[in-house]
């Protein structure tokens, strides 16, 4: 049993650094200088400032859903581990960690489909992705525009 729940704690500490990471990136935002460091660094992710923050901002939003869906996932598989041997449970503890690192690749591949979408080879924006951010604009003030209509009423 002891056992066991070390290894729950073990599977869980990456969807739990998925949530931290994807809230940091998401409501902060990227790290204020392109570095070499510390940050989502793709050839895509630094070419500018621009892309630099898109790419942060829809990794956060894409870590912290992964890592919200992978907790109860990944506590479900290894419940089946509870009251097995040492062996088994340490097989199902590298079947559950790679099941996360398959959705961690699968992110990153998401965000560069993205950043390709949205910004051309030197990294400045599509001129569709332009329209679409332009378009989303005007939908959030007409929104804002019907509401305070509304309370005027």
């Amino acid at each position: 049993m002891g056992y066991w729940l070390c290894m729950l704690v073990i599977v869980l500490i990456i969807p739990v650094l998925l949530i931290f990471f994807g809230q940091h990136f998401y409501k902060d935002g990227a790290p204020k200088k392109i570095n070499t460091v510390f940050g989502y660094r793709t050839q895509r992710s630094i070419k500018t400032w621009d892309s630099w923050a898109y790419a942060h901002n829809q990794l956060g939003k894409i870590w912290r859903l992964t890592g919200l869906i992978l907790i109860p996932v990944s506590a479900g598989i290894f419940a089946l581990a509870f009251n097995k041997n040492v062996d088994e449970i340490s097989i199902f503890t590298i079947l559950v960690q790679a099941l996360q690192i398959v959705a961690i690749i699968i992110t990153i591949l998401v965000v560069e489909g993205r950043l390709k979408k949205n910004f051309d080879d030197r990294g400045a924006r599509t001129e569709e992705s332009i329209a679409a951010e332009n378009e989303a604009i005007e939908k959030k003030e007409k929104k804002k525009a019907e509401k305070a209509e509304k309370k005027s009423k």
